[in-house]
């Protein structure tokens, strides 16, 4: 007894050497053995009760050359990111904010807080967020700095305290934070911003941030901006916030039948203002934008961005107003292309009953005629109109090629099951090798992982080769990748991301397929199905989207001509 006793005393001993095992005040300490064999006594110095040694660590996991003799040290961090919070953590634990030797507490805090940035280390911020109270400014700055880059927007209120703090080199740092981080714990400084703060880019921004929070009890402090330098922010904000109560204020902004701030017709024209919705719409022509003045699609554009639906009504009137008849148009083939589109964009349902005349048979096949029936079908595809699907099918067998790929697009938008049959033999017919229309399919066939990859938000993707890069989506958004054999070269050009910081699962997929296809190696493009995403030739796709829309035609035979 006593003799097997003795061994699991060693076997325990012999665990806590291996593999850096420490129990401190109910606090483990676990470190890799790497870190044992970089410090072979981390685990006492862990659980010390002198803090040097707690702080020596750190020294030694992450700054390795003693030897230099200059003040540039070679930060390593070669070592499991575990290692590295749980040596900060046995720093922290041991009284680190005691200490009043403040450039001490700089120079250590300092490495924990790039050890956390390096690694995202978000366990050490519930200790750190500490240190925003610690008696030095420089140490206050560290700590703001790894709120700032870990996002550690749920420390709101500690940071509206340090935005409050009279040394500006803090303060400063805190409230730029806060109008980054736009949570309502800010409301209240933001607004004292707008009072008290003298520089206009701060202002600014105080004013952008308060119309992404939404808190509405900014609005009466914001109005009186109106007669300031800030009167373009402010409009913004206050339609972002859907102050109607602001609209008698901004009306004094608004001089009748002179030229305007676009921002000021586009507001009153959000909060309903019949005034300003007339002479918007008498503002799209082709000639005035083409007499270098842009306001046709400068103000289309806005309208859509700011989802101004009062004025909808007013565009369905210009397009029944100019339907083509014979070819001709009073406003401009340009100014009603972009209302198709744009009452579309606003999600205008009620549109669908005047788009559809632009499809009736015209007397003539005139360009004109042609351009506005396939500016009807995209606006009719961007807002799903099922109830055309029939009608633009017909247009997938028209003799304008433009025609037919618009038509095509448009049912992929649609997203009809039952339409994809007739879809899939009319683009392989017609040899119609858009790669944006397979993509707008791929949400029919799996809409589950087509969800997937579009909301799932993923960091800057390494840029390496082929499979190497469809990896690691694959790993971002727990799907799996199929690559045909018959997709060549693939592993020879490197797929990269140039522009973006971040961007969504399919946004990266994407950006691929265009990267190889642009190559000029072969023609790819993908089919999602059963949680996989298939990178394939498009007669691979055809042959896919075939044998889909067979199993869809038995099981749903009610959608069946």
């Amino acid at each position: 007894m006593i003799v097997a006793l003795r061994s699991l005393i060693v076997l325990l001993l012999l665990t806590i050497c291996t593999f850096g095992y420490v129990l401190d005040n109910n606090i483990e300490y676990n470190f890799s053995p790497k870190a044992v064999e970089n410090v072979p006594d981390i685990v006492q110095m862990a659980n010390s009760a002198n803090l040097n040694d707690r702080i020596s660590i750190l020294d030694r996991l992450i700054v390795r050359d003693h030897t230099s003799d200059t003040w540039l040290y070679r930060y390593a961090y070669d070592l499991p990111p575990e290692d590295y919070s749980m040596a900060s953590m046995s720093v922290l634990d041991g009284g680190l904010f005691n200490l009043n030797d403040s450039q001490k507490v700089q120079d250590v805090f300092g490495k924990i807080v790039q050890a956390a940035i390096q690694f995202k280390l978000t366990d050490l911020l519930p200790r750190t967020v500490a240190f925003l109270e610690y008696n030095d400014n420089k140490v206050k700055i560290q700590t703001l700095m790894i709120l700032k880059r870990l996002e550690a927007k749920q420390y709101a209120k500690e940071i509206v305290k340090a935005a409050s703090n009279p040394d500006r080199d803090v303060s400063l740092p805190a409230l730029q934070m806060l109008m980054e981080f736009d949570v309502k714990e800010a409301v209240p400084i933001l607004i004292s911003c707008l009072k008290k703060e003298e520089n206009f880019g701060l202002k600014m921004r105080a004013i952008e941030s308060l119309g992404r929070i939404g808190d509405c009890s900014a609005i009466p402090h914001l109005i009186p901006l109106l007669k300031t330098d800030l009167c373009p922010w402010t409009l913004d904000t206050l339609v972002s916030l859907d102050a109607k109560e602001a609209t008698p204020y901004i009306k004094e902004l608004y001089k009748q039948g002179q030229e305007n701030n676009p921002r000021v017709i586009i507001s009153l024209v959000y909060f309903g203002d019949e005034q300003a919705i007339s002479d918007i719409i008498a503002k799209m022509t082709d000639e005035e934008f083409y007499n270098g003045k842009p306001p046709s699609e400068t103000y289309l554009e806005q309208l859509v961005k700011k989802n101004a639906r009062p004025v909808i009504p007013a565009l369905i009137k210009v397009l029944e107003e100019e339907q083509a008849v014979g070819g001709h148009t009073n406003r401009g083939p340009n100014v009603v292309h972009r209302i198709m589109i744009s009452l579309a964009k606003l999600k205008a349902t009620e549109a669908i009953p005047v788009l559809k005349r632009y499809l009736e048979p015209q007397s003539n096949d005139s360009s004109l005629n042609v351009f506005f029936e396939c500016g009807a079908i995209e606006a009719l595809g961007i807002v799903k109109a099922r109830e055309v699907v029939s009608d633009i099918q017909l247009r997938l067998d028209s003799n304008k090629s433009i025609t037919r790929t618009t038509a095509a697009m448009a049912l992929a938008r649609i997203g009809e099951p039952s339409s994809v049959e007739n879809l899939i033999t009319k683009m392989r017919k017609h040899k119609i090798k858009v790669q944006d229309i397979l993509e707008e399919l791929a949400n029919i066939s799996d809409p589950n992982t087509y969800l997937k990859l579009s909301s799932t938000k993923i960091p800057l993707i390494e840029s390496v080769y082929g499979r190497e890069f469809f990896m690691q989506i694959s790993e971002k958004c727990v799907i799996e990748f199929s690559i045909s054999d018959k997709i060549q070269k693939i592993d020879e050009y490197k797929l990269t991301n140039s522009v973006w910081s971040s961007y969504t699962g399919l946004s990266a997929l994407n950006l691929a397929i265009s990267i190889f296809n642009n190559s000029g190696e072969s023609e790819a493009t993908y089919f999602i199905d059963d949680n996989i995403v298939h990178i394939v030739t498009f007669e691979e796709a055809y042959d896919l989207w075939e044998n889909w829309a067979a199993e869809y035609k038995k099981s749903h035979p009610e959608d069946s001509d």
